[in-house]
């Protein structure tokens, strides 16, 4: 598969969210971390030549975790059950013939083994290889299964084509040496230094992840940021300050969100990124100081609260709210368009107007008859709406 293949996959997984959205059962995405995620997260990880229903016989031992024992012959169940037969569109594709298979496996106990990301009887963490291809899972379609098909090659964040099983044990090598890093960091005794070293792993420009650093941000760094609470937010400032990378800031910006008021010691740096010309993602930025209530917030937040965007204005308003701007109602009602049209979209004016709700819910009411009280897509967006009476 070629980079031109990537934008045709991406669009038949949106088309199919349309398509299923109208149905009862809700879509799902179903995971897919590459084989360095998963080199991070396995009990073991093995080859071997499949020898009778559901057992491996191992050849190759990449990982063992230090509680873990894997025998020469190891169960795997549902493994015979899996399908070989690619993914064809449409088409009936002729099965694979395996020379081995590769597996990310957690230690099911009594000798049995469960592979990575098992969903609906199909695995994430299965890899056949297949002379000079890998196959392995993944969903085509959403809503849908995991499905047969050749493995891709990611480099330097690109898609570099087919991956060959040289390619896909190199990623591993990789990935186990990043976990080797971060179980380190982890090791770090004094909360203040593990703090600082949690934070690099939070940007491509200083995490040991490199160009991957966003394939550890959960559970992670999420879980490093809640057990860490405060002593991490001056190392995330700082990065919401000066990084470049807009992703890292937006991430860090989330982060701080989380911790809301222990975090506010964060806001004047945030303030200082969200004035800054081309700023990074201004809903993340944002959504940052909305939790962080700081009043200091509320000029920043005003400034924004023109955006040619009615969901980052109907953020800017809850922001100013929940920063303490006795004016908030006001500002957000005159930010609200008269009408719906191409610049305005239902789904922005009920943004807005869920803002304003929150801040108070009868001026919201009050404003919907005065300008949408015959739009029945707005009325039927939300609840709160569809309980106004019909006429006032």
């Amino acid at each position: 598969m070629n980079r031109r293949a990537v934008p045709l996959l991406s669009c038949l997984l949106v088309a199919c969210v349309l398509l299923g959205a109208a149905s009862t059962r809700l879509p799902s995405i179903k995971p897919h971390p590459s084989a360095y995620r998963m080199a991070n997260e396995a009990a073991c990880i093995v080859e071997g030549r499949v020898v009778a229903e559901d057992t491996v016989a191992v050849t190759r031992r990449h990982f063992v975790a230090p509680s873990v024992q894997v025998p020469e012959r190891i169960t795997v169940p549902g493994l015979s059950a899996m399908s070989l037969r690619p993914f064809g569109f449409g088409k009936q594709e002729e099965p694979i013939a395996p020379d081995l298979v590769l597996l990310f496996l957690d230690d099911a106990g009594g000798g049995r083994f469960a592979p990575l990301y098992l969903l609906e009887r199909t695995a994430r963490g299965v890899l056949w290889l297949c002379g000079e291809q890998v196959y392995g899972y993944r969903q085509y379609i959403n809503p849908g299964p995991y499905e047969l098909g050749t493995w891709e090659h990611v480099a330097d964040g690109e898609l570099d084509g087919i991956a060959t099983p040289t390619d896909v044990r190199a990623e591993i090598a990789l990935g186990l040496a990043a976990r080797t890093k971060w179980q380190a960091t982890l090791a770090i005794a004094d909360a203040k230094e593990r703090a600082a070293a949690v934070a690099r792993w939070c940007s491509p420009s200083t995490s040991p992840d490199g160009w991957r650093w966003s394939e550890r941000c959960w559970p992670d760094l999420r879980q490093q940021a809640r057990a860490l609470g405060p002593q991490l937010v001056a190392p995330l400032a700082r990065l919401v300050a000066t990084d470049a990378d807009a992703s890292a800031v937006g991430f860090a910006a989330s982060l701080l969100a989380d911790m809301g008021g222990k975090a506010t010691v964060a806001a004047p740096m945030v303030i200082a990124r969200l004035r800054q010309p081309g700023a990074a993602n201004r809903f993340d930025l944002v959504r940052a100081l909305a939790a962080l209530r700081d009043p200091r917030a509320i000029d920043v937040l005003r400034d924004n609260l023109d955006a040619d965007d009615d969901f980052l204005a109907a953020e800017v308003a809850l922001g100013l709210h929940r920063c303490g701007d006795a004016e908030a109602a006001d500002r957000v009602a005159d930010r609200v368009p008269s009408h719906v049209d191409g610049d305005h979209p239902v789904a922005g004016v009920v943004a807005l107007l869920d803002a304003l709700h929150e801040i108070d819910a009868e001026r919201a009411a009050a404003l919907f008859f005065t300008r949408f009280a015959d739009d029945q897509q707005v009325r039927s967006a939300r609840r709160w709406l569809r309980e106004l009476p019909r006429q006032r």
